[in-house]
């Protein structure tokens, strides 16, 4: 569940139990709902540097979880095809 029009800190939070679950797609559009509402913060005169480098962190952390989990499911497949268990 990506919670659409939350506040950042919500976002970011559902974002981390979503990781957590290794739910890596629902993890990263929460931490990009987090975006969404930071950027509405700032408009407000929010400082977000912080939260904003936090949440690109956490997006960069997602993003490489899920490519490795993509080359190590696509080496098994490659291993059963040429015989190795």
């Amino acid at each position: 569940m990506v919670p659409r029009g939350a506040a950042a800190s919500v976002c970011f939070k559902i974002g981390l139990a979503h990781l957590e679950q290794n739910q890596l797609s629902d993890a990263l559009s929460c931490f990009d709902e987090a975006f969404l509402a930071l950027a509405k913060e700032q408009s407000r005169g929010s400082d977000i540097k912080a939260q904003a480098t936090i949440c690109a962190q956490y997006k960069i952390a997602v993003t490489l979880l899920r490519n490795f989990l993509f080359v190590s499911k696509e080496e098994n497949a490659a291993m059963k095809v040429i015989g190795i268990p």
